[in-house]
């Protein structure tokens, strides 16, 4: 059902986009004006812009199908939207130290689920490089080996060696990522 949602906005069915928006738009409000100490107009403001990130998120590709409802996913945008405009207001009114202390099960759940969908996007980059920029970037980023203990390792004749081609890995992982359209992931 959720891949129907999103295969309808991407063929230009407008219906589905609408019915989703009225489908979960008082929740999400309610939520927002909750949680978020906003006015009932900046929660609609809110819904309104995640909305259209969600459609922009499905057109551009960036999701193909969702491993959680569409309201999480909604949520989810909608949070960090809301963040945003905390921010922007915390010289007025707005209690920070609040706002980041909410915690959705749902919400969380769907972090953990992008969480590991960026690291699987990751993980398949750096396979496709091969060796030996998979173990170099491995013991480097992931068991956090320094240079020296990398050389002592994989028997490398200088730190040099090891430092040129980590840095060769990491352009050939970049480029792969921007080919793939996955550079966001690599925040």
């Amino acid at each position: 059902m959720h891949k129907e949602i999103i295969e309808n906005i991407r063929s230009g069915k407008r219906e589905a986009l609408v019915n989703l928006y009225k489908q979960y738009r008082v929740d999400f409000i309610k939520w927002a004006i909750k949680n978020f100490y906003c006015s009932p107009q900046e929660a609609e403001d809110a819904y309104q812009d995640t909305t259209i990130a969600f459609y922009e998120n499905i057109m551009k590709n960036k999701v193909q199908e969702l491993s959680c409802s569409p309201k999480t996913y909604l949520f989810a945008i909608g949070k960090n939207i809301l963040l945003s405009l905390a921010k922007k207001k915390s010289n007025q009114t707005a209690d920070i130290e609040h706002i980041k202390d909410v915690e959705d099960d749902e919400l969380i759940a769907f972090e953990k689920i992008a969480l590991s969908e960026q690291q699987s996007n990751i993980l398949a980059a750096i396979k496709a490089l091969g060796e030996p920029c998979q173990t170099i970037l491995k013991l480097y980023y992931y068991d956090r080996l320094s240079i020296r203990k990398i050389v002592e390792k994989l028997g490398y004749k200088s730190e040099n060696v090891v430092k040129v081609q980590k840095n060769r890995c990491m352009k050939r992982l970049k480029s792969g990522i921007e080919e793939t359209g996955l550079k966001e992931d690599l925040r």
